[in-house]
Order: C-alpha cells, then sequence, then structure tokens
C-alpha cells in the first residue's frame, strides 16, 4: 500500500515537472512548480494508498507479531502480558525524538548561516 503511494506520488511530481519544462502548464516560477508538483504527488500518492487499502486484503495477526507494539512477542515461559523490553537504544520513541531534535537544529542552523 505504501509503495504503490510512493510510486504513484513520484510520477505525479516527476509528471508536473515534466509538464513545466515541456511548457505545457505554465507556473510564474520554478519554485511555484515545486510547490504545486509536491501538493499534486501528495494527492495522487494518498489517494493511491486510499484505493490500495479498500482493495487489498489484511494481513492476518500471526504476520503482524512481533512488528506492532499491540502484538509483542511473549516467551512461552513467561505470564502473559510480560513481553520483554527492547534495550533503550532500540526505541521508535527516543529515534524520533531524536530525529526530530535534528530537524530543529538544522532548521535553526539554516536560518541563522
Amino acid at each position: 500500500m505504501g509503495v504503490a503511494g510512493l510510486i504513484v506520488g513520484t510520477v505525479f511530481s516527476f509528471g508536473t515537472w515534466l509538464l513545466y519544462k515541456l511548457g505545457v502548464i505554465d507556473f510564474r516560477s520554478a519554485i511555484a512548480e515545486t510547490q504545486w508538483g509536491a501538493i499534486i504527488g501528495f494527492l495522487a500518492g494518498a489517494a493511491a494508498m486510499a484505493i490500495a487499502t479498500i482493495w487489498d486484503t489484511p494481513k492476518p495477526l500471526s504476520a503482524l507479531r512481533g512488528l506492532v507494539w499491540g502484538l509483542a512477542v511473549e516467551d512461552e515461559g513467561e505470564a502473559p502480558g510480560t513481553a520483554a523490553r527492547a534495550p533503550w537504544y532500540k526505541s521508535p520513541l527516543l529515534w524520533g525524538i531524536g530525529a526530530l531534535v535534528l530537524c530543529v537544529l538544522f532548521y535553526i542552523y539554516i536560518e541563522i548561516a
């Protein structure tokens, strides 16, 4: 589903750029084309993912076990609900916060420089 959105969004963004370069679509500037290309690519990708989600069959819960938080892998000898925790450095929350902090720092650096 996500791959369909990625491919369709990329194709539509590239198509917008190509039509602009060939003179079929007229924007006031290249920056305006870039903005509209991003908007068109996002909307086309979102629509492709929605359509793919409707037509695709959901994966069984056994295939999702260990991939999502709600279906953690539990050891056989442990009591139910006591799944082993991943090390702190593998926490998605930690990596997400780290990525946001880096984005803010890069933004500040670009604005000051």
